[in-house]
């Protein structure tokens, strides 16, 4: 005799499974603005491009452009009330610093900092 799911059991599974696929959608849509790893990298390679220093925003302008952003995706706000994609390349210069792979810019102290 072979398994018979009880009356109704496909509805039911067939409901989880449009709902799973449209959170696994949002979240896709969400995932557009890359995820720290991804900027650290190219926030890397940005500064070797731009000989070893720059300046925070041109940074973040040469990023956005890089990973392609949308206006709008540039604009997103996260929870804080802060840009989620500035805050992101924040965290990957911070990472750096910690690591010691990029010191402060000598003069000023501000911009993103020189390579190490």
């Amino acid at each position: 005799m072979a398994f018979q799911p009880p009356e109704g059991c496909y509805a039911k599974y067939q409901s989880i499974i449009l709902k799973l696929q449209l959170l696994a959608d949002q979240r896709e849509a969400e995932m557009s603005i890359p995820n720290l790893s991804r900027v650290r990298k190219a926030l890397w390679e940005e500064l070797e491009n731009a000989g070893g220093s720059s300046q925070r925003q041109d940074v973040i302008e040469a990023l956005a452009e890089r990973f392609k952003l949308s206006k709008a995706e540039i604009e997103q706000r996260d929870p804080s009330g802060g840009k989620t994609f500035a805050h992101r390349v924040d965290s990957a210069v911070a990472q750096l610093r910690i690591a010691g792979r990029i010191k402060p810019v000598a003069a000023s102290g501000r911009g993103i900092g020189e390579l190490s």
